[in-house]
């Protein structure tokens, strides 16, 4: 009986308060013009600094997330309304926090916020029910005469509470009222479709009524926060929060269908809301605390990914968020605060969105991936390991020899080229001057297309090793890749990262996987790579059976792995693989990296052959105390004996060649040819032949006729 007797006094109200005016309103098509599309946030400055740090804040975020994703619409703190009071002000931090924040790329749209809580008790604003028909209506025509007479602000934002019970009624009128006089030229004359009115409200709150009071330049931004808790102060857990707003956020889609102007953004708590928040505080006592839940983590799990999932399942879908005609207007960011958000005796953190590591650092901040997938270099390749300015002299001119023989559809298009061994416990990597010489030296090189920085090293901990990811803690892995992110996407003398850290196996395995993750992420992602457009690439050496699903996932859709297709087996320590046993062996390798590429739409791949002496296939190993101790191998190329070159290309044949390498859309890259190298292998005291591709002879001629094809770009 109560609903039906709010909802006709609803009715009253807002024929009471709509009929002045209604004549001289915009039609509803142009009205609706003032709405805006796009991400938003809440801002609450009370000083200049804040103002100053939370434009920093989102410049860096919007940046980084451009346009599609960026945050386009403000709501910032301008006053709490009093009932009482029929001649509001407007402060002056209110109108310089609006025109500081409208400079931030890609903001389109700034409302003051109105708060306020009317309950009629002593700590509240006063009650709206005290007001008569005639009062509400002036109170409304006040603050539209406010707000439409400063060209800072494109609407108003009203977070009105308690909106429930006895209270409905009035409040709703007077949105009613208020939105009518926002599209209404005698109030806002300023624009030619007035300007907007958006109303915080709970998922159960936002009824085909209130949007139909707002209107068609209104829309309700819908609390996808402080859904549920345990009890009192406690935090709400992920898997409650997703199921929690998953049920909230399909009756706000049945809502918002029941009204021509239904219309909504739905809030998410990127800080710290009353139920989901990181840490709970004690204020009185700081050594209490209460355990929370990250808002963002790569793994664990948090707030934020939890409620994307949701978004995806439900106002995601269709129609879709980038459709004109969706309900769905974006998502709005909660909250870059002056004030700790307190309850039960704590107060909760993160106080401000970007506060917990890698949030504006999430998914929705990097590029597109049919974008970042561009980065992705597909043709021939080798490594180069030059330590002297004559070694980066003669091999530009044996690659230039080569790609000049081969032409563009068989040349060397992408060069690994050594910068520096990474070191787990430097934070600050300094490039030296011969890598980039030798980047733009061999950049020079016929059909080279792509040169990356080769970061190699070895972690197992021992004193010979370069450390031990395992001894990095997540926040400090991020920093790790941040600051190798940084170094090379700083240096227009690379288009990518190649990563050979070794051992990726075992208990290595995770820690290594995770710094992997995070690097690609920040080769796509335009904080960290502005230039090009389509971010930087990240290739990863490893063997064929260390190419997983889950290694191709973390490379994401600008990475790849280069394939070992070398170094399989031997007889014994220092002993040469044969080439049938090699073509054998490079045969199985291939099937399996076949396989497990097509478990990720990221499978991707090159495969490395042995053009210069390896550990287990060489032509001959030469005693490094006693050169006349001699072992004899087997040819890399021998136009009639067995040879590993023609071994690998049969194999390649036999397998890659199935799924068509001139095809753009292969996972197949191409070959890498190891390898260019300034110091010898050596093995069990024998140092090993030949060390440098070209060096065997009929080398050049028979790979410029034989490698595989890559069709012209």
């Amino acid at each position: 009986m109560l609903c039906g007797t709010i909802l006709a006094t609803v009715l009253v109200l807002v024929q009471q308060l709509g009929c002045a005016t209604s004549q001289a309103l915009l039609p509803d098509s142009v009205a609706s013009q003032s709405v805006p599309r796009g991400h938003a946030a809440w801002l609450y400055p009370t000083t200049q600094q804040h103002i100053a740090d939370w434009a920093a804040n989102l410049t860096a975020y919007n940046t980084a997330a451009g346009e599609e994703r960026a945050v386009r619409v403000l709501y910032v703190y301008s006053m709490d309304l009093d009932v009482t009071n029929f001649s509001p002000v407007l402060g002056k931090l209110t109108e310089a926090a609006a025109r500081a924040f409208r400079s931030i790329p890609y903001v389109t749209h700034v409302a003051a916020t109105v708060d306020g809580y009317y309950d009629g008790t002593d700590y509240s604003n006063g009650d709206f029910n005290d007001l008569t028909a005639a009062q509400l209506q002036s109170l409304a025509d006040a603050y539209a005469r406010l707000y439409c007479a400063s060209a800072a602000f494109d609407g108003i934002h009203l977070n009105l509470s308690p909106f429930a019970g006895t209270f409905q009624a009035a409040m709703t009128g007077f949105a009613s009222r208020l939105s009518r006089n926002l599209r209404n030229p005698a109030f806002c004359p300023t624009t030619s479709y007035g300007k907007f009115l958006s109303f915080f409200v709970g998922p159960r709150q936002a009824t085909a009524e209130l949007y139909n009071a707002l209107g068609p330049n209104g829309f309700a931004v819908i609390s996808g926060f402080d859904l549920d808790s345990p009890r009192p102060g406690l935090p709400e857990s992920p898997s409650t929060y997703r199921t929690n707003l998953l049920a909230s956020l399909r009756t706000v889609q049945a809502n918002a269908a029941l009204s021509p102007h239904g219309k909504y953004s739905v809030g998410l708590p990127f800080s710290a809301s009353a139920c989901e928040f990181e840490a709970g505080i004690g204020v009185t006592d700081p050594s209490k605390v209460i355990t929370g839940y990250p808002m963002y983590h790569p793994t664990q799990p948090s707030y934020i990914p939890a409620a994307f999932e949701v978004l995806n399942q439900t106002v995601l879908g269709t129609p879709g968020f980038e459709l004109a005609s969706s309900p769905f207007l974006g998502v709005t960011v909660w909250g870059f605060l002056s004030r700790d958000v307190r309850v039960s005796g704590y107060r909760h953190t993160p106080k401000q969105p970007f506060d917990t590591p890698g949030m504006a650092h999430s998914p929705s901040a990097l590029l597109p991936e049919s974008v970042a997938s561009q980065s992705v270099p597909r043709g021939h390749a080798a490594w180069l390991y030059p330590t002297t300015q004559q070694h980066i002299a003669d091999w530009a001119a044996n690659l230039t020899a080569y790609n000049t023989a081969a032409g563009e559809e068989r040349a060397v298009r992408v060069l690994y080229v050594y910068s520096m061994d990474l070191d787990v416990t430097n934070f600050s990597p300094v490039l030296g001057k011969l890598t980039e010489a030798a980047a733009r030296a061999f950049r020079s090189i016929p059909y080279v297309t792509h040169v990356a920085a080769t970061v190699d090293g070895y972690y197992d901990g021992t004193g010979s090793s370069n450390g031990d990811f395992n001894d990095l803690t997540a926040a400090q892995l991020q920093s790790l890749a941040d600051a190798y992110a940084r170094l090379y996407c700083a240096s227009a003398a690379f288009d990518g990262i190649h990563i050979d850290l070794e051992p990726f196996a075992g208990r290595f395995q995770i820690a290594i996987t995770n710094f992997t993750r995070r690097l690609s992420e920040n080769l796509r992602n335009p904080s960290f790579c502005p230039t090009p457009y389509y971010g930087k690439f990240l290739s990863f050496f490893v063997g064929p059976y260390q190419a997983t699903a889950e290694l191709y996932n973390a490379l994401g859709p600008n990475g790849f792995a280069v394939i070992s297709g070398y170094d399989f087996d031997s007889p014994g320590p220092g002993l040469p693989e044969s080439p049938s046993t090699y073509r054998t062996n490079l045969l199985a390798s291939l099937r399996t990296v076949q396989a497990n590429a097509a478990l990720s739409s990221y499978g991707k791949y090159s495969v490395g052959l042995p053009f210069s002496a390896s550990a287990c296939e060489f032509e001959a190993g030469i005693g490094v105390t006693d050169p006349s101790k001699v072992i004899t191998g087997y040819p890399m190329y021998h136009p009639t004996q067995p040879s590993y070159i023609p071994a690998a290309f049969e194999a390649l044949n036999q397998t890659l060649g199935a799924t068509g390498y001139e095809s753009f859309s292969s996972p197949f890259l191409g070959v890498t040819v190891w390898g260019f190298l300034s110091r010898d292998v050596r093995v069990s005291g024998f140092r090993h032949t030949p060390k440098q591709p070209f060096d065997t002879p009929g080398m050049v001629q028979f790979v410029s006729t034989r490698m595989p094809r890559k069709l012209a770009a």
